[in-house]
């Protein structure tokens, strides 16, 4: 049996699970988006979009979301390129380390959520800040700082175990021709790892999608200051009405604009 055979063999199982489990339930969620709901099922064409696009709380969900993917990806991967480097410079490889910066991603979201509530008092958060301009986004706040602490330790194993990879000579060279410690990140570092530099950012936008079960144990509630109410949370309570047609609506539009901005990274990161 040839390779290409073999390979399709192997490959058979995870994509038959993946065409089960992912491509069919988003396929049927695109036929729900199409239709009045799904008892009458009768088809209105793109009226669901135009109703959804067009829908309060839908744009301050998405400009939330917007805003923390925004600046919680760019506060993990600063933090983790930064610690990362320094782990580089200073301790090569430690078990240790790496194992304990594990620990608050596997840490369950109530014990970390509980315990982040003592830093952050939600009845503050809930009620203190302002009600519109800049400030309403204060109640990101302890989200995005519980998001910070639970993946920036994942980042930086990631992250440094592709440092460890860079061929030392090259790092010995840059040393003799004068390039400095920023300097060796930036111009020789860095572009080097840029492949797991995007992997990690697409898994840290991948995580940062999950927040809302944080957000819902935060704040104890389905509707959160305004501020820190998401897509998630637009989702759920349309879910909760039984809304199905706006919810996948809102899902494919979701996805299609995921879709691009992961496509975006990658064609950006190819060249």
């Amino acid at each position: 049996m040839n390779k290409p055979k073999k390979w399709i063999l192997l490959a058979a199982p995870g994509l038959a699970g993946f065409i089960l489990i992912y491509i069919v339930p988003f396929a049927e969620s695109t036929y729900y988006s199409f239709l009045s709901d799904i008892f009458q099922k009768i088809f209105v064409w793109f009226s669901n979009y135009k109703k959804v696009l067009s829908n309060e709380y839908f744009i301050l969900a998405t400009k939330n979301t917007t805003v923390f993917l925004v600046a919680g990806c760019f506060s993990v991967m600063f933090i983790s390129i930064a610690f990362s480097y320094c782990l580089f410079l200073f301790i090569k490889n430690s078990s240790l380390i790496k194992g304990v910066l594990l620990i608050p991603f596997l840490i369950p979201s109530a014990a970390v959520v509980s315990a982040w509530t003592k830093v952050f008092d939600p009845v503050y958060f809930s009620y203190k800040i302002p009600d519109e301009g800049v400030g309403v986004f204060l109640a990101q706040v302890p989200i995005l700082a519980i998001f910070v602490w639970k993946n920036c330790g994942l980042m930086i194993i990631i992250i440094n175990t592709a440092m460890q990879k860079v061929p030392e000579e090259i790092i010995e060279a840059s040393k003799l021709d004068g390039a400095g410690v920023i300097r060796r990140l930036t111009k020789i570092i860095l572009p080097t790892i840029r492949p797991e530099l995007f992997f990690s950012l697409v898994l840290t936008m991948t995580e940062s999608l999950k927040i809302y079960k944080d957000c819902y144990l935060y704040y104890n509630t389905d509707y959160p200051p305004e501020g820190a109410y998401f897509l998630q949370n637009y989702m759920n309570n349309h879910f909760a009405k039984l809304d199905y047609e706006l919810l996948t609506t809102a899902t494919v539009i979701f996805v299609l604009a995921a879709g691009i901005v992961v496509g975006m990274f990658y064609r950006r990161q190819r060249e």
